[in-house]
């Protein structure tokens, strides 16, 4: 059962982030900009990814060496559309266990 819960949560894990719902827990990873006074800024997801079972030491207690979802992804800032030179892209990686 546990394995057909994993694979559920995999298939709809980016929804669920897009979505806002788990914006508790973890960092936002939607596209999203607004207006400020010198134009149009925002943050884009690029090189979204979702893989599951993915092995490093310590993961989970009870299946050493493997976690159950490893999200990685590049945060950009933007402005009026482009990457904002001013500001650094951001690495995201989320280890998750179910």
């Amino acid at each position: 059962m546990d394995d057909e819960i994993e694979a559920a949560l995999c298939r709809e894990w980016r929804g669920l982030r897009e979505s806002g719902d788990l914006g508790v827990v973890l960092p936002a990873c939607g596209t999203r900009q607004w207006m400020r006074d010198d134009g149009c800024v925002g943050y884009v997801t690029v090189d979204y990814s979702v893989q599951r079972n993915v092995g490093f030491p310590g993961a989970h207690r009870s299946a050493p060496g493997v976690a159950s979802i490893v999200e990685k992804y590049w945060s950009l800032r933007t402005m009026n559309g482009r990457q904002d030179p001013n500001w650094r892209p951001s690495l995201n990686v989320h280890v998750v266990h179910v």
